[in-house]
């Protein structure tokens, strides 16, 4: 129930033409009306409070990430009917001030979407749903755009975020390039354990499509891209693939399946994927990805389908498995085909794929069905004739004895 100072009657939602009228009369109207936090009440604010302390800042903090606890102050009421970045922002500034919190109150119109930029990252916000609440927040050192407004008012309550400690100060999103490098470091390990790292996201969607991404999840995407090391997969993965029709289906193949969907240690393998095109990735490793067990999951807790997956593409070939490297690699020796996956040449596909004998990631092939073979590459050594692979492989896999 919101009050304001001058009004007999408590604003109702959605927001009216009457009620326009009736503050375009006490404030000014153009280019935005402005209602003060002095003259506001807010008569359930222990209700407010609670939504905000449980709902909006739980989601302030998943998504911009902020460096310290911090609380929202009330600056004023704002109501647009052009669309304007007039009086968007709150009108004064306390200590420790980082962002801007905007709650769009239930108030039919059309347009005047928010466009919020960061460096070359532009989010766009949409405020127009008549039907629910919502709400929009944005550090300080972002720029605002506001679309025209087509038709009706959009009435928000403008809050200014403010950190609750001393020491704490960022006011703009936290830097990527910390992580990019440290990503793109971590790339160039040999025989790494995992073949994969799974990324779970924070949101949910309904679509495997990277213009999709919103948050964290796509500032994930953009540190990974930005090493231009790894290829990226947005991914949908299950415990097990149904296997038959489950009208079918014995009692003993739905229990099966029933406790492995039960099991927290059951493998989950991609069933689906969408990949970022920045990467080209190769077909045959895209062909590949699917039914592969994702490897450590990292990120949100509550979403088990959909993931980032990305692995380092100096090691495409663990993607593939040891099987169809092989097959690869005799394509290539045989010079019957011209494609390396990415790799700078014959010799550097042979070398990631010996590479492989001395992985110990069994989770990539549980009943052992593709297990590293050194018999497999004798053959090649010699068709190879590179001194590098051939040192190589006697000097990490054979075991040479008296």
């Amino acid at each position: 129930m919101l009050r304001v100072r001058g009004v007999n009657q408590r604003l109702t939602w959605p927001f009216s033409a009457r009620q326009a009228k009736q503050l375009f009369t006490l404030y000014k109207k153009s280019p935005a009306c402005m209602i003060p936090a002095c003259d506001l009440t807010i008569k359930n604010d222990v209700a407010w409070d609670e939504l905000l302390e449980d709902d909006i800042f739980p989601r302030i903090e998943e998504e911009l990430v902020p460096e310290g606890p911090f609380e929202a102050i009330l600056s004023h009421l704002h109501i647009d009917g052009n669309g304007t970045t007039a009086k968007l922002l709150p009108t004064t500034r306390a200590k420790g001030s980082f962002g801007t919190l905007c709650i769009v109150l239930l108030s039919e119109h059309v347009g005047g979407d928010i466009h919020v930029t960061h460096g070359r990252h532009t989010q766009e916000v949409y405020t127009g749903d008549e039907l629910y609440a919502s709400f929009v927040a944005f550090y300080n050192a972002t720029t605002l755009t506001v679309s025209p407004m087509d038709h009706g008012r959009r009435v928000m309550l403008v809050y200014d975020l403010v950190y609750m400690e001393d020491h704490a100060s960022r006011d703009a999103p936290p830097s990527l390039a910390a992580v990019s490098a440290s990503l793109a470091s971590l790339a160039k390990i040999p025989r790494q354990y995992y073949a994969n790292l799974a990324y779970r996201c924070t949101h949910q969607y309904m679509l495997l499509d990277f213009e999709m991404l919103l948050g964290v999840d796509i500032a994930f995407v953009q540190a990974v891209a930005d090493t231009d090391a790894y290829d990226i997969a947005f991914c949908g993965a299950r415990k097990k693939p149904f296997h038959g029709d489950l009208q079918t289906m014995s009692e003993e193949e739905l229990a099966r399946d029933r406790a492995i969907a039960e099991d927290p240690n059951a493998l989950m393998r991609v069933t689906t994927s969408d990949f970022y095109p920045a990467c080209h990735t190769p077909p045959v490793v895209k062909a590949c990805l699917r039914a592969r067990p994702l490897g450590p999951v990292v990120g949100a807790i509550y979403s088990e389908s959909l993931h980032i997956v990305v692995w380092p593409k100096q090691h495409r070939v663990r993607i593939l498995g040891w099987t169809k490297a092989i097959e690869h690699l005799k394509l290539l020796v045989k010079q019957a085909t011209s494609d390396l996956l990415g790799y700078t040449s014959v010799d550097a596909f042979a070398l990631a794929t010996i590479e492989m004998l001395g992985t110990t990631d069994r989770k990539d092939d549980p009943k052992d069905v593709d297990v590293p073979n050194p018999l497999d590459v004798l053959p090649l050594l010699r068709a190879l004739d590179s001194r590098d692979v051939t040192a190589t492989f006697i000097a990490e896999f054979m075991d040479l004895r008296r």
